[in-house]
């Protein structure tokens, strides 16, 4: 008789037991077994076959016992088996079902055209169902420095202390003015308290060092040619060094600062200074990548983690490196209403540009819902008008704007000062109302169409209504999956019924001439509209001139100003530019063909492939971005001539942005790089070949009952 193996049989069957009320002497009675095999089975310590499990589920008579009976008989052969607890449960087991079905429906029709469609129903489904099966979100936490983003969030999500009045004071990561988080931080739910540390390689901290020691260099006179680093990295590197600065107060009773670094400065060479900072940060001994809390020799693990969270934030432990990423693992649910594993990211803050492969990539995570957090008063937030039009420009809209939202984080008596037609609303509610609707404008406004605002004060504000509004957002971008999945076994039952079907083949042969056309008319894209480094030559013009001089400090691999990320949207928009055209004839002629009663037969396939087609120009525009990130890379990586041209430019008076861009430019433009901007549209057009016409070309293949009829050569 066949035994069973899954795994969790043993702690379903305590945890059904326990809901119905029975003991195991209870159960053991009614199957014939023994109370210690019962016991043995819960610890999951004894194998069962078939007619076991019936017997013990059914000895406990309950609907939920019927049920989870039911789901051991399923067979899983496509879609991996998902616990009897997953939420989604029921879609998956249709996937599973309709996956059955139409393979073995292809197995036995081998029609060029019905195996097209299947494979894109397939894949389709597949693609839903993984999302599906996967229970893990993130939310994400974009703002500029100063706004009160982590501590918005630290107070959201628990982040905090118990019992102290002041729900600020509470919060377990540091926080401050602005500045104070030294890199991005990552919370997750685990079994306890734990710190872990992604720390920067010796060659990055080398970067900072040489940027550090350059701010005490004499030529280095006005705000003009600021040098040095970020304040959090400055706090981080003195901490670690010991090259503090001493504040005291003099007879006089004025504060007097006495900078260490900057009196060793006095003493040494630039090289031997920065030689000496570096041997002062003894990295050789900063080891440390994970710090766990011990509960028997600390009961309370909020104030650990508060205090180590700090100390490695500020560069204090001496046996942690200069942290890239920190993530702090938590004992409790971060999004408590939720039935999927919630993981919070509080994104390093924006200072200057928002247009950062770290803050876009938040944006572009399909499992992740951004958060643009803004002062209430500044609501939306300017600083994400870039960020929200390269979205538009990108052509991402459909995808990306349902999972973003904006949280104005207001303080207190901000709300009671907004005024109504001239005069000041009576309540902090009309406040937020008013704020919201303003917000709302201002994002139609820059084509934000939809994006939802939301208020939040964190010193008085209870979170549950913003918590259930950001899972709400989770289980919308579920429930879409799950509809997704429905509306495909659909169409697929239609075309294994109708597939034999002759007003079917006659709409399809109609459809496919069609399309045949309109593929014959797109196979290559028109030329470009601007040349791959555009957007890179606006952006070193316009960034700040020490982001500008960090990332040539760097061969242009510095995430405030990242040479590769600017490549890589340049060519995705005007990838999407020349592509504009003629997929959204592809779509008018969809919905002609749509509105075409003759091919009603045909009119499920053509609402695939419409929906498909957003799977598809998305695919070919993370392509394109892939392009032109990369092609260039190795290059310009190795253009150390052109790099060196441009760290020298700087403190050489103004105009400094405008120098490197031009040297930059004419290193593109020059005639020893004709071959990569070739090798750029030969990699688009491919692109776009195999993300839209091969795809196309596989769907057209001839019905078989044409082709059957077809006279030959």
């Amino acid at each position: 008789m066949k035994e069973t193996s899954w795994s969790d049989i043993g702690a379903q069957f305590l945890r059904l037991r326990k809901l119905a009320a029975k003991t195991q002497a209870e159960v053991a009675s009614i199957v014939g077994f023994d109370a210690s095999k019962v016991s043995r089975i819960e610890d999951g310590k004894v194998t069962l076959n078939d007619e076991e499990v019936r017997s013990l589920l059914g000895a406990l008579g309950t609907t939920e016992a019927r049920r989870y009976h039911e789901y051991l008989q399923l067979s899983w052969d496509f879609v991996v088996r998902p616990a009897f607890d997953h939420p989604d449960l029921h879609v998956l087991s249709t996937t599973e079902r309709t996956l059955q079905r139409i393979t073995a429906f292809t197995n036995a029709n081998a029609s060029p055209a019905l195996l097209a469609q299947a494979r894109m129903h397939i894949i389709a489904l597949n693609r839903a169902a993984a999302f599906l099966a996967d229970r893990d979100h993130a939310l994400a936490f974009l703002g500029p420095i100063g706004v009160g983003k982590t501590t918005g969030l630290c107070t959201l999500c628990g982040i905090s202390m118990d019992g102290k009045d002041d729900p600020i004071d509470r919060i377990l990561l540091e926080y401050g003015g602005g500045g104070t988080t030294i890199c991005e931080v990552i919370i997750t739910t685990g079994q306890g308290y734990q710190v872990g540390i992604e720390p920067y390689n010796d060659e990055e901290v080398i970067h900072f060092v040489n940027e550090f020691c350059a701010g005490f260099q004499e030529e280095q006179n006005t705000t003009e040619n600021e040098r040095g680093v970020a304040k959090e990295i400055d706090r981080a590197l003195r901490n670690m060094t010991g090259l503090k600065i001493d504040r005291t107060r003099g007879p006089d009773g004025k504060r007097q600062n006495k900078d260490r670094a900057a009196e060793l400065a006095k003493t040494l060479s630039p090289e031997a200074l920065r030689s000496e900072v570096f041997t002062l940060l003894r990295t050789w001994e900063r080891t440390t990548t994970t710090i766990t809390h011990d509960p028997a020799t600390d009961s309370d693990g909020k104030s650990w983690l508060r205090q180590t969270f700090a100390a490695i934030n500020k560069g204090q432990r001496p046996d942690v490196g200069l942290p890239r990423r920190i993530t702090v693992t938590v004992p409790f649910s971060l999004l408590p209403a939720a039935t999927s594993n919630i993981t919070v990211v509080d994104t390093k803050g924006i200072d200057g540009s928002p247009l950062r492969p770290d803050l876009t990539a938040c944006i572009e995570n399909p499992r992740m819902i951004t958060v643009l957090c803004s002062t209430f008063n500044d609501a939306p937030g300017p600083i994400f008008e870039q960020l929200l039009k390269q979205v538009i420009d990108t052509g991402a809209t459909d995808t990306v704007f349902p999972r973003i939202a904006v949280l104005a984080l207001a303080r207190s008596g901000e709300a009671k000062k907004m005024r109504d037609d001239g005069e000041f609303v009576q309540t902090e509610e009309d406040g937020y109302d008013l704020k919201i609707e303003q917000a709302q404008a201002e994002l139609r406004r820059w084509g934000g169409n939809g994006i939802p605002v939301r208020v939040y004060n964190a010193n008085i504000d209870n979170p549950a209504p913003i918590l259930e509004f950001l899972n709400g957002k989770i289980m919308s971008m579920r429930a879409e999956h799950a509809a997704r999945i429905n509306h495909i076994s659909v169409e697929i039952d239609r075309l294994i019924t109708d597939h034999e079907s002759v007003l079917l083949a006659a709409a399809q042969r109609d459809v496919f001439r069609r399309l045949a056309i309109f593929m014959q008319q797109h196979q290559q894209l028109p030329e470009r509209t601007s040349p791959v480094h555009q957007r890179l030559d606006r952006a070193l013009r316009e960034q700040h001139q020490r982001s500008v001089w960090a990332t040539t400090n760097r061969s242009g691999s510095w995430p405030n100003l990242d040479v590769y990320y600017y490549l890589g949207v340049g060519n995705a928009i005007d990838a999407k530019r020349r592509a504009d055209p003629a997929i959204a004839g592809l779509r008018e002629l969809i919905n002609n063909m749509l509105g075409d009663p003759t091919l009603a037969p045909a009119h499920g396939f053509l609402r695939e492939l419409a929906n498909n087609m957003s799977t598809w120009r998305d695919e070919f525009i993370e392509a394109v971005t892939r392009i032109g990130q990369t092609t260039f890379r190795p290059a310009l990586k190795g253009a150390d001539q052109l790099w060196n041209q441009c760290a020298e430019l700087y403190g050489c008076g103004s105009g400094y942005r405008d120098d490197v861009a031009n040297l930059v430019t004419a290193w593109f433009n020059d005639a020893a790089q004709a071959e990569l901007h070739q090798l750029v549209e030969q990699h688009v057009n491919q692109a776009w070949s195999t993300a839209i016409m091969q795809r196309l070309q596989a769907l057209c293949q001839p019905p078989a009952a044409e082709a059957a009829t077809r006279p030959t050569s």
